[in-house]
């Protein structure tokens, strides 16, 4: 029958705990096989080593080893041991030979024991030499005995540092600051194996109960740790659970390493210290460590608000926290905070008061780990704002020099800028005031552009609030209306009346356009036909641009003052009208062609410098006024040209803006098919038309305009559309006689 043996795949390891790997064997033989003389016998090896190994210090015991005597020859061999003395490096140690000297048989074996008894305290290599006597022949340091004597030791890694202090050696354990109240705070100190054998190892607190309200535990005080192996040693912490209890905890862990009983020492400290939290609202310190609940009473609340109040919360300790907020009525944007001494942070909490006139949140600030916590009551009221408005807002824009017209558009383009009216509105209620634009209302004018900024604001109590309206202009002219602003200090929306003043030049002429000279007549002849009027608030100062003449036999036309000329700028005062003369000179009319009809003279090109108007394309421009002078080659019947009648009729007509011609300007490709529409539409407009009082914007307002037609009309079967008004408006009659 087999029987399989399991050998190690290391020879090492397969001898590391033979009891006989450290035994000295010794071959006794002739050196000369021809002389058999007892004197001639040698051994073998040279050198014989007894070893002892690795041996712990500091353990009372004897090692025993042997030395195997192998005697090969065919005589009895006398064997005699003895420690060799070099008196340079001997150092005595308790090495004995039990037999020290013997006989050992022919072709037999003897053996002696090494009995070595280890020292208390010392560490290092051992090594002795032996004189082998063989019979009366001595051979010098033939053997060797071996020890090495290590300490029981571990190595102490993380979680603890190494400290040298009059010669002593220790570690410390630094829990560092803790907070009073505090959960157990663990930690681990690595301990590792040095040797191949296994160790045990002891920890021990020695502290004096009754010195700390803090308590420190061995979590496992019995360790077994295996050869070169690594374990962790665990403490828990126990800090003070009164919050003012603050204390310099300190302790010793001895840690005792058997089977040698090494002791290394482990000091143990922490900074227990109370969590101190200062909470504050508006710079006003609410909490600063106090035990016992804080109120806050926030008066300034009005019904329905929501709003987000910033909080302060800072660490005034003299350790660190991780806090968090609870509470079954509020909600705030707040994960758990960690601050670090002297550190701040800012909680925005959300307040909302649906209905009631005062409502109290109580709220928890908690430590994550530590048994303690603070209380706080927010108490929200609601009071009855007040606002003071201004009674009017007035602006005047005053033209009169090239700078002013500068300052109202921009350089690039000659677009207007917008125009700012700063307000200061005052709250000298105890509540928060809302505040919010609605619309304006114009009284002169239509598609006025107007904000607020800032806008939806609330003004808290006791402060003074700047506000900018804003106005785009489309022209120059004069707006008034009203200002609509809502609020919850009054329960309907409030008016305030808005005025704006252009105070300019503006210019007028009689006539406007054309005048008619009568009979054309050869020379120079003048007559007084053209008034200009300024019905501005400021001096008119304009001048001719140009003349264009229309005919061949046309040599000079002119405006003349009867008092002297105009090529340089003339000044009209404001509301002041004044007279100026038409000067023509004439050739010979033999080239002209014979017609009844007027003839052109000439084109008058006049430009008022500080009178400027808005272009279709909305550029800030100067007024330009062309007046057309026409004759006759016969005696006419000429109208009045100052006919004060036909001039108010003009006057009264209605302008349309030119925001509005740029309106449908740009959307032509939409009105092209219903320009015959658009087309009365706007002369309704002009004519102050009682179902035109706004022109429309868009095809839906254009609908709008032909839904009534249908049901007043005696003479439409069905509906009138769009479609039906094109270029042959007579098409949506049908049925008519």
């Amino acid at each position: 029958m087999s029987i399989s043996l399991a050998i190690e795949t290391n020879v090492k390891d397969a001898f590391l705990h033979s009891k006989s790997a450290g035994d000295a064997h010794v071959w006794l033989h002739f050196s000369d096989e021809t002389s058999q003389q007892t004197n001639n016998i040698n051994c073998d090896p040279k050198l014989a080593c007894v070893d002892f190994g690795i041996v712990l210090s500091g353990i009372r015991q004897r090692l025993t080893q042997r030395i195997i005597l192998h005697n090969e020859t065919d005589k009895n061999v006398n064997i005699q041991i003895e420690q060799h003395r070099n008196t340079s490096t001997y150092m005595k140690f308790d090495f004995n030979m039990v037999p020290d000297k013997m006989i050992v048989p022919m072709q037999d074996a003897g053996e002696i024991d090494v009995l070595f008894k280890l020292p208390e305290k010392f560490i290092g290599p051992i090594t002795e030499m032996l004189d082998l006597k063989i019979n009366d022949k001595i051979i010098p340091n033939a053997i060797q005995l071996h020890v090495h004597m290590i300490k029981a030791d571990v190595e102490i890694g993380s979680g603890a540092v190494k400290l040298d202090k009059d010669n002593k050696e220790f570690w410390t354990i630094d829990f560092g600051r803790v907070p009073c109240c505090s959960k157990p705070i663990p930690k681990s100190i690595e301990l590792k194996n040095l040797l191949d054998c296994t160790l045990n190892i002891k920890a021990q607190i020695q502290i004096d109960e009754n010195t700390y309200h803090s308590k420190l535990d061995i979590i496992k005080g019995e360790l077994i740790l295996d050869g070169k192996a690594i374990t962790a040693l665990y403490l828990k912490l126990q800090p003070s659970q009164n919050n003012s209890n603050e204390e310099e905890f300190e302790a010793t862990i001895c840690l005792a390493i058997n089977p040698s009983k090494t002791i290394k020492w482990l000091k143990v400290k922490a900074c227990i210290r109370r969590p101190r939290l200062c909470i504050a609202y508006r710079n006003r310190p609410l909490i600063e460590n106090l035990s016992s609940a804080m109120t806050l009473t926030i008066s300034d609340f009005y019904i329905g608000e929501h709003r987000s109040i910033p909080f302060e919360f800072k660490n005034i300790g003299a350790t660190d926290f991780e806090f968090f907020l609870k509470s079954q009525d509020l909600t705030w944007k707040c994960e758990n905070k960690n601050l670090k001494m002297n550190e701040s942070t800012a909680v925005t909490i959300e307040f909302h008061l649906s209905s009631q006139v005062q409502r109290k949140f109580p709220i928890l600030i908690l430590f994550l780990n530590i048994k303690y916590y603070y209380t706080l009551e927010i108490i929200c009221e609601t009071s009855i704002p007040r606002l003071d408005l201004p009674a009017k807002i007035t602006k005047i824009i005053e033209i009169s020099q090239a700078a002013h017209l500068q300052a109202l558009c921009y350089e690039e383009d000659k677009s207007l800028k917008s125009i700012i009216f700063e307000e200061t509105f005052r709250n000298r209620s105890k509540g928060v005031a809302t505040l919010s634009f609605s619309r304006f209302i114009s009284k002169n004018k239509q598609d006025i552009k107007f904000s607020m900024e800032p806008d939806c604001l609330k003004i808290v109590l006791d402060t003074d609030v700047k506000i900018n309206f804003v106005y785009q202009p489309i022209d120059l002219c004069d707006v008034k209306g009203e200002i609509q602003l809502q609020s919850n200090c009054w329960p309907q929306p409030k008016m305030i009346e808005f005025s704006l003043e252009v105070r300019s030049p503006m210019f007028q002429s009689r006539p406007q356009t054309m005048i008619e000279w009568g009979k054309i007549e050869k020379g120079r002849i003048t007559r007084p036909l053209l008034k200009i009027k300024n019905k501005g608030a400021k001096v008119l100062r304009f001048h001719v641009d140009s003349v264009k003449l229309q005919q061949p036999f046309m040599k000079v036309a002119s405006i003349n003052r009867p008092s002297g000329s105009i090529n340089h700028p003339i000044e009209i005062n404001p509301q002041v009208e004044a007279l100026f003369d038409i000067h023509i000179e004439c050739e010979s009319l033999e080239s002209a062609i014979q017609t009844s009809s007027p003839i052109e003279l000439a084109e008058l090109n006049l430009i008022s410098l500080r009178d400027p108007v808005m272009s279709i394309d909305g550029k800030l421009k100067k007024r330009s006024i062309k007046i057309l002078t026409v004759g006759h080659l016969s005696d006419v019947d000429l109208p009045r040209q100052f006919n004060e009648s036909a001039f108010q009729k003009w006057k009264d007509l209605r302008l349309i803006s030119s925001s509005w011609i740029r309106d449908m300007a740009m959307g032509i490709t939409t009105f092209e098919s219903h320009s015959l529409l658009l087309t009365m539409v706007s002369a309704a407009y002009v004519a102050h038309s009682n179902r035109i009082s706004t022109l429309p914007h868009n095809i839906e307002d254009y609908k709008s305009l032909l839904n009534p037609i249908h049901h007043e009309s005696t003479i439409l079967i069905n509906p009138l559309t769009l479609d039906d008004i094109s270029n042959d408006p007579s098409s949506a009659i049908r049925g008519h006689p």
